[in-house]
Parts: structure tokens; sequence; C-alpha cells
């Protein structure tokens, strides 16, 4: 509403309104997540992208006449329905395993409180033995890329280190899973303690503060915003809110200043970037910086449909280079580039780091098709994992702690698996799935050894 007042520009009644349409989408659905009493943490984050990437700033980018330089073959009718389809896919997913889950829940009683566990001891050894593993990587990453100094100075000298000293020995997916190890597993083993100590799953030792300590550590150096991407940056901050703070207001306040933070501080939030600040500062208004700055995924929905007519679908072969993405190019030689390079190429653009909206990967592959499976398989992803979280913090002693946790951070990581491109969220989107299973496993309670769990013998 602000732009549409502050904005002077002439516009087209007809291209206003498609691009209305999406905001107006995310802004009903945010609505209706703030006025339930039930968390939604996946819900919302998928809502806030499409609110803010979709909704927003193609409305400013049209009415300030600066669209994106590189868009071809303006299909606004196209682009609006495809966001619009997969809204509504992704709607029909989370509804269709919400009522699922409430007529299973009335089927069987769930559990009350009490029949939960403490985590056992040789859970809480196992859990010291995983964060040192974790604790070893990191270390790992920081020597190869050289030192402490290279995760404070800019993301394009780490680029540059990690890429000498890792991808020259097993290339670009050796190098993606060590990062991602490096990065999710002390974060991962971090919330665990987190959420344990929060909800008194765990006694906290001596050893257990001293691992916590380190493992803060690791994760400033590792984790921090000076040399992460920001969607990765967000997602940490996240993982970290959304493990800690179980009221329904302070996780609906998040969201509301997580879009606030977006529109004002995330265009300008990459002066860390480059070695050399001065590329990463915009001036002008905030409206100007958005229309110009990173926000390129109404575009490439756009551009993928001109690709579309012009190449034609890919009918999966991109889908299979996101699942098989550890597979080395040195072995698949024809491995498929992510779809925002395989865009840039067909762009002729000198920068192909572009982004690949889940939208955008669903039509490359199999058109409305792809758009209507990909959105509707998330969100039959998002209702059980909402789920799982709100019964998590009801029930706190129930809860898998793994699949808390887990939860937590892919709620933040949504971004960057909206945004895209797929290829480059594989690795760490793995690691973290491992590390569920993983948690789940040794971090198991046990009701009959209440009275014992959590101590260790000196």
């Amino acid at each position: 509403m602000i732009a549409l007042t502050t904005l002077p520009s002439a516009y087209d009644g007809g291209n206003l309104v498609l691009r209305l349409l999406p905001l107006g989408y995310a802004a009903i659905r945010l609505t209706m997540i703030f006025l339930s009493p039930e968390r939604k943490p996946f819900a919302s984050v998928f809502f806030m992208f499409v609110y803010i990437t979709l909704g927003v700033v193609p409305l400013v980018q049209y009415l300030l006449d600066r669209e994106q330089y590189y868009s071809v073959g303006v299909e606004p009718i196209t682009t609006s329905l495809i966001i619009l389809v997969g809204c509504g896919a992704f709607d029909v997913g989370y509804a269709v395993h919400q009522r699922r889950r409430n007529k299973d829940q009335g089927a069987f009683p769930v559990p009350s409180e009490q029949s939960g566990a403490l985590v056992t001891s040789g859970g809480i050894v196992a859990l010291r033995l995983l964060s040192s593993l974790t604790l070893v990587v990191a270390l790992y990453y920081i020597s190869s890329a050289g030192g402490v100094g290279a995760f404070f100075s800019s993301r394009q000298d780490l680029g540059i280190a990690t890429a000498e000293s890792l991808s020259s020995d097993g290339g670009e997916a050796t190098r993606a899973v060590v990062a991602s190890l490096a990065k999710v597993g002390p974060l991962f083993c971090l919330l665990a303690y987190l959420f344990s100590s929060r909800y008194k799953r765990m006694s906290i030792r001596i050893p257990d503060g001293f691992v916590i300590a380190l493992l803060a550590i690791a994760n400033i150096i590792v984790n921090n915003p000076i040399s992460n991407p920001r969607y990765w940056f967000l997602a940490v901050l996240l993982g970290v809110f959304f493990t800690v703070v179980r009221s329904k207001t302070g996780q609906d306040l998040a969201i509301v200043g997580g879009i606030l933070a977006a529109i004002v501080i995330f265009p300008v939030s990459d002066v860390t970037r480059y070695a050399n600040p001065q590329e990463a500062i915009a001036r002008g208004s905030i409206w100007e910086t958005i229309a110009v700055k990173d926000f390129d995924q109404y575009t490439m929905i756009n551009n993928s449909i001109s690709f579309t007519n012009d190449v034609g679908y890919s009918l999966g072969r991109q889908l299979a280079g996101v699942l098989l993405f550890w597979v080395p190019r040195s072995v698949w030689p024809a491995k498929p580039l992510d779809s925002g390079v395989v865009l840039g190429e067909w762009l002729a653009m000198r920068n192909t780091n572009l982004s690949s909206p889940l939208w955008t990967e669903g039509w490359m592959n199999f058109g409305w098709a792809g758009v209507i499976v990909f959105l509707l398989a998330l969100g039959l992803l998002g209702a059980r994992l909402d789920g799982t979280y709100a019964r998590g913090l009801s029930l706190p002693y129930q809860a898998p702690i793994g699949t808390q946790v887990g939860t937590a951070l892919l709620a933040g990581y949504l971004f960057i698996i909206l945004r895209g491109p797929l290829l480059q969220a594989s690795a760490r989107l793995l690691v973290i799935i491992v590390f569920i299973g993983v948690l789940n496993r040794i971090l198991r309670g046990s009701p009959g050894d209440q009275s014992s769990a959590g101590r260790i013998k000196r």
C-alpha cells in the first residue's frame, strides 16, 4: 500500500493487478496464520518468501519501471499464474496432510507427557562424541581456508581460498559437502544442546559446558554473517529462534520483523560479499534499492517461460542433477548445471549466479505439472514438519530431539530452497536430513532410566 501511494509512475491497470494477486494471496495467508492458535514456522516462512520476493518486489519494480534488465519475453500473465498455482498447490498439500493428521490423532489419542523420558547417559556421551567430530570437520574447513581470518574478510575471498584448497582434489561436490558438514554439524549439535537444556531433557555437566562453548565459537567463525550468504545466516537465526522460543506471539513477531528486515536491511546487507565493499553499496530510497538489488525471483520465473519456449522442458534432467548432486563431474561429465546457471548462459549473462525459485525448477522440468507436483510435495512436507514441531512444543519430553531441532532449522532453510537453485541447496539439505536421523537415534530417552538420566559418573 505504501508503494502504491508514494511511487509516482504511470502504469497499466492489468499489469498492476497481475502483480497484486500474489501479494494479496500471501498477505491473506499470513493473516490467517497469525490468527490461528497453531505454530506454523514452515508455512509462515513460505508465505513470507512469497510476500516479499514474489509480491512486494515485483510490484515495486513494475511501478518504478525498473524490472530486471535481463528479463526476456515478458509474460506477466503466465508468470503470475505460475506463482498462484504453485501457492495453491502448496496449500492443497498442506491441508490434505493436516486433515489426515487430525483424523489419525482422533483415532489414536496422544499419550500423556509423563510417558516421555530424559536423554540417557549413553545419549549424552554420544552427543559429546558427535559434537567433537563436527568440531574436527569445522577445524579442517577453517584450516583449508587459510585460518580464522578468512572467515571475517569477505565471501569473495573465502570462496577463492576454499576453491583452491578443496575443489582441486574432489571438485565442487567435495567442496560443497565439506562446507556443509562444517557449517551444519556444529550448528545442529549446538541446537540439540539448547533444546535439551531449554526443555530439561538432560543435565548439563562441566564437560557439556566446555563442548557448548567450543560449538558456539565454531559457529561464530563458520556461520557468521560476514562470510556467509545472507539466506544461510537467516536460516541460522530462524533455526536458533524456533528452537528456543515457544511463544506463538514471539514467533509471529519474528515473521513480521523478518519481512521488515528483508525489505529494509536485506538488500544492503551484502556489503561483505566483495573484497571492495563499495561494490555492494547502493544509494537511493528503500524502493529503489529493492527494485535493483538481488531480488530476481519474479524475473527468473518469467525467463524460464521464454527458455522452455525456446529450448523445451528438461523432462526431469535438471531434477536428476539435483538428486545426484553428489556424483562428481569426473564420473558424470554431462551432469546438468544448476538451473540458475543454465538460464544465465541462455541469457548470455556474464554473471550466471542467478536464482531459480522452486516454481522455476518445476516449470523447467515438467511445465505446469512440475509446478503443481513440486509445490504440492512441499506443502505435504511442510504440514508434517509443522505438526511435529507443534506437538514437540506441547509435549517436549516426547519430541524426538533431532526432528524438533531439524524442523526449526529447515523452516529457516526453506528460504534457500525456495530461492534456489535446488542443486546449490542439495548438499546442505542432505546434511541436515542426516543429522536429524543421527540425533534421533543417539538421543532417544528411556522411561526406565529417568531416575538416572543425564547423570554421568565422574
